[in-house]
């Protein structure tokens, strides 16, 4: 993934036009991300829980 956004983004730069699949993969790129962000924030709010409940135990 990081190979393909680094090509697309050295077309941008230089002045080019994107190719109509370069649309699609930075679509997935942000959906995919966005799924990571969302699980490591999910894994942080459950560390914090369990590190909270080990203190009090």
């Amino acid at each position: 993934m990081g190979t393909n956004i680094n090509q697309i983004a050295r077309v941008l730069n230089s002045g080019g036009q994107p190719h109509p699949e370069d649309t699609a993969v930075l679509a997935q790129a942000e959906r995919t991300l966005n799924a990571v962000s969302a699980t490591v924030a999910a894994i942080d709010v459950t560390s914090d829980q369990a590190a909270s409940t080990k203190r009090a135990d």
